[in-house]
Formats: C-alpha cells, structure tokens, sequence
C-alpha cells in the first residue's frame, strides 16, 4: 500500500482540503477500498461540526453496561478511510496484539505459555479515556506531523461528544481502534522496556496488559516482592500516561492456578477454558435430543438473558464457537473435530427447518 508519510505529504498536510484530497485518493485505490466517486468538503465540515451517532447500551459479561456510539453510514465511511491513513503511518510495537493485521488473541497469548507467575491488567474505559486533546497533541507529532489545524479537523471527525459535554474517542467508530493504539505507542515502548530490563514478557491486546516471568525474577525485588515493587512501578508508568486501571479486574496467578490471557488458557500450552467446551457440547447435545425447534427455542430465550442481545440462529452461534475452538486448538483438534461432525450432521438432519 502506498505511504502517504512522505516528506512532501507532511509538509503540505496543513489544511482541511489538503486532507479530502488524500482521503479521495484513498477512497478511489484499487487495493484498498475501490469506491467510486468522492468526499466534498463540506460533507466532512458537516460531520467534524455535529454529533452525528446513535446510542446504544451492551451488557458486559461481568454486569454493567458498555455505551455503544455507532457513527452515520456516511461518517462511518470517511471515518474508515482515515483509519486506512493512519495505519499507513502508524508501526504497531511488537507486544502489540489487538487491531492489527495478521495479530490475534491466541499469538497474544502464545507469549505467556508455562510461565510461574502471570500478571493481568485491564485498563478502564480504554475508548471513553481518551480525549480530544489526547488526538490532537498525537497528530502533530512523530510520525504523523500533522500541523495543528489539520490534526484539529481530523480530531473533530474522530470524536463523540458525551452526555456531560466532553468529547472522547467513541466506541463503534472503525476509527476508534486504530487512535486507541497509536495514543497507546508510547505506553507500549514504556512498559516493553521495563520488561526487557526485568528480563519480563509483556503483551498488551487493546485493553488487556499481561506480564509473565518467573518467581525467581521477584528475587531482585528482595522484601518488596511483587506487589510493592513490579506492580506498583507498572501502575506508575500506566497512570502517568493517561490511563485508568480497572483494580477489580486485575489480578495475579501462580503456577499452581490457571493461567488466563484474553480468555485464553496457558499454563501449558493456549487452550480454550473446560466451562466453553461443556458449554457448547451442552448446546449440541440438546439439540440431537430435542431436535432444532425445542432446542432452538431454549438455545435463544437462555441466550438473549445471559449474552448481548438477540441473535440470527442457534446454529450460527454454535457454527462461531466451533470456529473459535478450530482457530485456537487447530483442525486437527480430536475435540474440534468430534464437535463439528456432530453439528455437521445436525445440520444435515434438520436441513428443513434451518432453510426454512
């Protein structure tokens, strides 16, 4: 994909038209979106002008709710052609997992496998914590250069205003997840250099910060051990760079515990959690013994009170978690395989009342 960090791009990416015309240059490549065609001006100043979203709320797993912000078609779109910009400048660190291509939760958590001591921090409100002077004061430094006008046109596309009038990143813009990570960068270099200096493994997946080492690495702490030494040092670095931490989601597990990372067991080797596997035979169990109507019926009403919200069909959900076990335990998995003949000839079985 062509760079569009060039010295001469910097230099002349001062004002708002100088930006439409490399979002309509990327709108219109061949290997990128291929829309045809092109963004006015006064489409973008109406969007940077405006609070153009619609609101939604999410069950979290844990309870509470999660504020949804999804952005107008329209503004979805010039919002993913953005997102194209940055990623054309932005270089993910190496212990960066989430939001980037060719990267997911099992690498993420392939760098802490048969590891004695696993640290977990989640950061609280990762897209909401993040503000519009946060965006402006990245883009108008190294790499993106942006001058000051430009990165303020950008930011006010890149925003939502909230209920108590601040304006943060929102959560369900396509362009959320890449700011996330570039405001992020420096946090990353911080912490990735206290864990070469400590001889530690540090990953972090969007909101979701690992450590892992050895208990003999604590000996270099001598009486301030874990708690009063790497962990307040890492909540230090965090902090003072701008994030909250979610302390009730934080926790600390030793080799005799099991080990999680982005959901993912690793004590010995990535893994998928026993509860998901008996969960799902559960589910296809029920449906080889009281056929897909009853089941399904069952399947959904249990579903829509305990997950987020309604779904298509019983069989999609399942077909997703077989996925799911395929990516993290391989095809040749003996359990993904018996589970997925099993749906398969579910499927075929009840191939009337699917299709129906």
């Amino acid at each position: 994909m062509e760079k569009y960090r060039t010295a001469r791009w910097r230099l002349t990416m001062y004002s708002e038209r100088h930006i439409i015309t490399i979002l309509n240059r990327i709108r219109r490549r061949r290997d990128i979106l291929n829309c045809k065609g092109y963004f006015k001006l006064s489409t973008l100043q109406k969007y940077a002008s405006g609070n153009y979203y619609k609101f939604f709320s999410i069950p979290k797993k844990n309870g509470g709710k999660r504020i949804i912000s999804a952005p107008e078609r329209e503004l979805a779109f010039i919002q993913l052609c953005i997102a194209v910009l940055f990623n054309s400048i932005y270089k993910p660190n190496k212990c960066v997992f989430g939001f980037v291509d060719k990267r997911s939760i099992v690498q993420n958590a392939q760098q802490h496998i048969n590891k004695e001591i696993l640290f977990n921090i989640d950061l609280k409100d990762y897209f909401s914590s993040i503000s519009y002077n946060d965006i402006i004061e990245k883009l108008i430094r190294q790499p993106y250069y942006f001058s000051y006008p430009a990165a303020k046109f950008l930011t006010d596309i890149l925003v939502v205003e909230t209920q108590d009038g601040k304006r943060v990143l929102p959560q369900g813009a396509p362009s959320s997840p890449i700011v996330t990570n570039m405001i992020a960068d420096h946090l990353d270099v911080r912490l990735s250099k206290f864990a070469e200096k400590h001889d530690l493994t540090y990953t972090r997946y969007a909101d979701d910060i690992t450590f892992s080492f050895s208990r003999s690495k604590l000996r270099g702490w001598r009486s301030h051990g874990l708690t009063k030494g790497i962990r307040d040092i890492i909540f230090d670095i965090i902090e003072t760079e701008g994030f909250l931490i979610n302390k009730r989601k934080t926790r600390i597990s030793f080799i005799n515990q099991r080990h999680e990372v982005t959901g993912l067991v690793v004590n010995k080797k990535v893994n998928v959690k026993r509860e998901y596997i008996k969960r799902l035979r559960t589910e296809i169990h029920n449906w080889e013994r009281d056929g897909y109507v009853i089941a399904s019926y069952k399947f959904l009403k249990h579903y829509e009170k305990t997950h987020l919200g309604k779904l298509k069909s019983m069989e999609n959900v399942i077909e997703g978690k077989l996925s799911f076990i395929k990516m993290v335990k391989g095809e040749n998995d003996t359990t993904f395989m018996k589970l997925y003949n099993r749906f398969m000839l579910l499927m075929q079985r009840d191939k009337v009342f699917i299709n129906s």
